[in-house]
């Protein structure tokens, strides 16, 4: 079924047309000496993870502005990362999993073996490979009882995958609380990711 991706270069063009001005801007502070959280944080912040140490890592912050146009940066780069229609990750889930891929995937198996029915204007009916196999070998009873059982399952399990594609594959949100795609980052991560902006040379390089 493949991976969950996004159109990484569609995102970067993106990312150097709307973002860059931000950027600058804050590149002033970083050049005047204010970056907005103190430098190699990322990589002190990594070498606390890979110690093992129980402690909360703490980040050293200085109080300017330059700190809140790293995360407006970050916040508005991981929004259209996570759910930009077009090349976003919610995108492909859409395109490559919501709409075929997950369903016939599902499906494939079942259907392999004449266990799900097709439903119709009436409902799912119960004439059905099954009902007909058991019948004409003389199992009447059998066959008279599994088309009720197999269109009650088909009905569940459609419920069921309507559930999967509308629920649990999305990017989750506000009015996606299921969803299994967690794109938010946590604080630790958003603080490690700002101190990269000290270390590139334009955002070009960051992208």
């Amino acid at each position: 079924m493949g991976k969950v991706q996004c159109d990484e270069q569609a995102l970067a063009t993106w990312a150097l047309t709307e973002l860059s001005p931000k950027f600058n801007r804050l590149k002033d502070f970083i050049d005047a000496g204010l970056p907005p959280v103190e430098k190699n944080a990322d990589i002190e912040f990594i070498a606390h993870l890979t110690s093992g140490k129980s402690e909360t890592f703490t980040f050293k912050v200085p109080n300017n502005e330059s700190l809140d146009i790293a995360r407006t940066i970050l916040s508005e780069l991981n929004s259209k990362y996570a759910l930009d229609p077009r090349y976003g990750v919610d995108s492909y889930l859409s395109l490559g999993m919501r709409h075929g891929a997950v369903e016939a995937h599902l499906q494939s198996p079942l259907s392999a073996e004449n266990i799900l029915t097709t439903k119709e204007a009436l409902g799912y009916p119960e004439d059905c490979f099954w009902k007909s196999y058991f019948i004409d070998n003389g199992y009447e009873y059998y066959g008279e009882k599994i088309g009720l059982i197999l269109a009650k399952f088909s009905e569940k399990f459609d419920v069921k995958l309507e559930a999967i594609k509308n629920d649990l594959l999305q990017v989750r949100r506000p009015d996606k609380p299921d969803g299994l795609i967690v794109a938010d980052w946590s604080e630790a991560s958003v603080l490690s990711a700002c101190a990269r902006f000290a270390e590139v040379i334009d955002f070009e390089a960051l992208i």
